[in-house]
């Protein structure tokens, strides 16, 4: 069997429902013929950790071209910041586009997602991209997550706990990180991309002064999926005023398929 003559076939043909069996089909036998990492329909080599459905979407390229079309914008030099990057995905592709002259932040709480990240950037080749094991918002605290079992990207933060409670994930507010308060004026252009399963507001709240500091983030990337906003008491509305008071302006109205509601801001 030409594995390499499938794997061009479906990649050109990733969004039909063949392509997708064979992509899952490739991730399930792919461990046995390449260490562990899997060829996605994007690009980047992924490992694959285990039955899960959001590897799977990455692999067999479910996730659509929103992002990626807008992250093959970026130039050298550039940035892109990934707040929610599950295993690194969008960070390879930006890493890819930008180089080491350009900057690659990306943030995952999740400790098993978050060593998973770290092997695939090395794997790519983009061990240079500046990663960190906690997750954001607008104040700095610590908080459980609800972990789903065979669907990491569909964690979210739960409850505040103390430091010491034995399921404490780290949360930190974007202005109290150095990387942040940096200038960033010497890249031409900074994408920002936001999916955190009900967050993204608050997380909007604690970039605040970053984004009306650093005129050149032109394009903010964010998940907009109204149930999980309801977990954080905010709305899509809500997210769409608080942008617009940062000068932002959605280009898409709305995107719906079953695994993605996404959502592009520029200015």
């Amino acid at each position: 069997m030409n594995f390499n003559l499938m794997h061009k076939l479906a990649q050109k043909l990733y969004i039909s429902r063949l392509a997708r069996r064979y992509f899952k089909f490739r991730a399930l036998l792919q461990p046995l013929l390449n260490n562990s990492f899997v060829k996605s329909a994007y690009g980047p080599w992924l490992y694959h950790f285990g039955n899960d459905k959001t590897l799977y979407h990455s692999i067999a390229g479910n996730y659509g071209t929103l992002i990626s079309d807008h992250i093959k914008k970026l130039q050298p030099g550039d940035a892109f910041i990934d707040v929610g990057a599950n295993v690194g995905l969008y960070s390879i592709l930006a890493a890819k586009q930008v180089g080491q002259q350009g900057r690659v932040v990306a943030f995952e709480p999740q400790p098993k997602i978050f060593e998973t990240l770290k092997n695939n950037l090395a794997y790519n080749r983009a061990g240079w991209v500046e990663s960190f094991p906690f997750a954001l918002s607008d104040q700095s605290t610590t908080m459980t997550m609800h972990l789903t079992e065979g669907h990491s990207g569909s964690a979210f933060l739960k409850e505040h706990v103390a430091e010491n409670h034995p399921d404490a994930v780290k949360v930190l507010a974007p202005q109290e990180l150095p990387c942040f308060q940096q200038d960033w004026n010497k890249h031409a252009r900074i994408i920002m991309k936001i999916d955190t399963e009900g967050n993204e507001l608050n997380i909007l709240f604690g970039f605040g002064g970053f984004i009306d500091a650093q005129k050149n983030l032109a394009t903010i990337i964010v998940e907009i999926y109204p149930e999980h906003l309801k977990k954080f008491q905010c709305s899509k509305e809500d997210i769409y005023d608080y942008l617009s008071t940062k000068g932002f302006r959605p280009i898409i109205t709305e995107i719906k398929r079953p695994h993605w509601y996404d959502q592009v801001f520029v200015r």
